[in-house]
């Protein structure tokens, strides 16, 4: 099962809803997500070591949900290459702007995959860049393979806990 952020259409309703779930009838619509006018299913997933430093940094579910519910609307970040954006999530107490920078990897109606995260305040105090060139390469390169994903990938990478998945309750 995937997880997915409910936002409902223009017209407020559900009704144009995907055919299976008036089969189902059991009004869950929490696997959909109404982008560019239609009805897809999306998967918010975490890597083991984004996990890690998220829970040290005290970053909430709600907090990515909330990431990724603008990078579903077009609020993506900062493009880094192809799939991949520097997205950051506000941290409890100090907000987005001076907080945690995180590496999001996302094609339009796909899954969105939350692959690395560093804090502000760990970066060096001198000024420039926060990412080198080499670095943002080798995230492009990856984020290729997890773009291309398919769901029994996806599953297995769950199953062997190489993969988080992260529900959203909106």
């Amino acid at each position: 099962m995937t997880s997915a952020l409910r936002i409902p259409p223009r017209d407020g309703g559900y009704r144009n809803a995907p055919h299976k779930l008036a089969l189902t009838g059991n009004g869950d619509y929490s696997n959909y997500y109404w982008y560019q006018d239609k009805w897809i299913t999306v998967g918010i997933y975490l890597t083991p070591e984004f996990e890690e430093e998220r829970q040290n940094a005290r970053i909430s579910n709600a907090i990515l949900c909330k990431a990724a519910k603008a990078i579903f609307s077009g609020l993506r970040g900062d493009s880094l290459g192809k799939f991949t954006y520097k997205k950051r999530p506000g941290l409890p107490g100090t907000g987005a702007r001076g907080g945690a920078r995180s590496i999001v990897f996302f094609n339009d109606g796909g899954n969105l995959f939350f692959f690395d995260m560093y804090l502000k305040s760990e970066l060096s105090r001198k000024k420039g860049k926060e990412l080198e060139a080499d670095e943002i390469d080798a995230y492009c390169n990856i984020a290729k393979d997890f773009i291309a994903m398919t769901p029994a990938t996806i599953n297995k990478l769950l199953t062997d806990k190489e993969l988080i998945e992260v529900i959203c309750d909106d």
